[in-house]
């Protein structure tokens, strides 16, 4: 099943972690782009007993574009997002750090919408992808930094999307990541490495 991430998302933000997903098809929804569309259903199972996952050395993955992503030891959770594209973007360099916390979650995390740059949304139509899909549909910025027929729902909604995307990823490992977590520009595709790693190389308590 593709496009789990914003659902894992919302189950790991809300600290739902024994939850039993099931779906038709090969991937999960859209809904409007964000994870507040599943955050009833989540919040309704908050408070799951699970052992964490806890680090015993730093890990690290980086691409030869310059993105990494990295998880140290620490006491409790600490993730950081640091979102930056070349000039000319229409999206500034925006930080963003979450504590862990489900209140901040659901009001500064889940209702950020997945988005992609105008450049980007044209080679997809122009390659035939998603033709049932507008602006309105889907979040596309513009050069100049503003939604095309659309508003933002923050100043920095990519970032914070970007976040909601992290906390999915890292949901996979089973367990909240109890772990200094730096995410410079990474990806889905780095995120699901450090996954791997973690797993390989890390003990439970």
């Amino acid at each position: 099943v593709e496009t789990v991430e914003h659902v894992l998302s919302a189950l790991a933000g809300s600290g739902a972690w024994n939850a039993d997903v099931r779906t038709q098809g090969d991937e999960i929804p859209i809904l409007d782009g964000s994870a507040s569309g599943f955050l009833v259903a989540a919040e309704s199972l908050a408070g799951s007993d699970v052992r964490p996952v806890r680090l015993t050395r730093i890990c690290r993955v980086e691409d030869d574009r310059g993105a990494w992503i990295e998880a140290a030891p620490a006491g409790d959770i600490r993730y950081r997002f640091e979102l930056s594209y070349p000039a000319g973007s229409g999206v500034p360099d925006q930080n963003f750090e979450w504590k862990g916390d489900a209140n901040t979650y659901r009001r500064e995390i889940a209702p950020a919408r997945t988005y992609c740059l105008e450049k980007e949304a044209l080679a997809m139509r122009s390659a035939g992808l998603f033709p049932h899909l507008t602006p309105k549909d889907m979040l596309v910025i513009a050069p100049d930094g503003s939604a095309i027929d659309n508003q933002l729902r923050f100043p920095d909604e990519p970032v914070r999307h970007k976040m909601l995307d992290l906390i999915g990823d890292l949901a996979l490992l089973g367990g909240p990541l109890i772990a200094a977590v730096t995410a410079h520009r990474s990806s889905h595709a780095l995120t699901h490495e450090l996954c791997r790693r973690i797993a390989a190389d890390t003990l439970r308590t």
